[in-house]
């Protein structure tokens, strides 16, 4: 089984990804901003949901966080967190962040699916341009 890291675990889509985590067997250190919804969470699945209390746009409380779960809990296997904090400060991001190994290559494999497929189709669509450039339609 693998060790998660997963931000916003009292509620939203970071509930809902610490809940998918927790019911494969997986562990979780979530992170929440009160100590109530640490016990919350915790209450979860005693043993494998780990709060930590955490403001995430403290960097350097978050790397932190990071190594003392690591420490105290087991290496983490899933780092979004780290890749998000990343991606807030590029000063240009990605328009869409593919996370993991596995998901690059399976975005990887559908790029080239349709990249094969416009090409198969190409010439039928290069046989609806316009002769002037489509000079007639533009205003």
């Amino acid at each position: 089984m693998k060790t998660f890291l997963i931000t916003g675990v009292s509620s939203g889509l970071g509930r809902a990804f610490a809940a998918g985590a927790l019911e494969a067997g997986h562990t979780v250190v979530g992170t929440v901003r009160k100590e109530g919804d640490a016990r919350a969470f915790e209450g979860l699945a005693p043993g494998r949901a780990l709060a930590r209390v955490l403001d995430v746009t403290d960097t350097d409380a978050v790397f932190r966080t990071v190594d003392e779960a690591e420490a105290t809990a087991s290496p983490i296997d899933v780092r979004a967190a780290h890749a998000l904090l990343t991606v807030i400060d590029a000063p240009d991001p990605p328009a869409h962040l593919v996370l993991g190994s596995d998901a690059l290559r399976l975005v990887a494999d559908g790029r080239a699916a349709v990249d094969r497929e416009i090409e198969r189709w190409a010439d039928l669509s290069r046989s609806t341009d316009f002769p002037d450039g489509g000079a007639q339609i533009r205003p």
